[in-house]
């Protein structure tokens, strides 16, 4: 899996020097997974955040580490 971090954090840096509120939500949003299903008949959903870990080796970027943290529900 590539991945193009430096992309990722001009978009960023962008986003926040012109307070680009729309282009931060949509970038942080891919920070969260919902899911839902069904167990013994009854529904269930979760949310959760995912944190990820890259490193740069031999020029290119590789996923080192996932996390999932579920979110309270509110």
């Amino acid at each position: 899996m590539t991945f193009d971090a430096d992309r990722l954090v001009r978009a960023f840096d962008e986003a926040e020097l012109h307070a680009d509120t729309a282009t931060l939500r949509s970038l942080l949003a891919d920070d969260f997974q919902r899911s839902r299903s069904a167990w013994q008949g009854q529904p269930m959903e979760l949310t959760v955040r995912a944190s990820q870990t890259w490193v740069r080796h031999g020029g290119d970027w590789r996923l080192a580490g996932l996390q999932f943290s579920p979110l309270a529900e509110g």
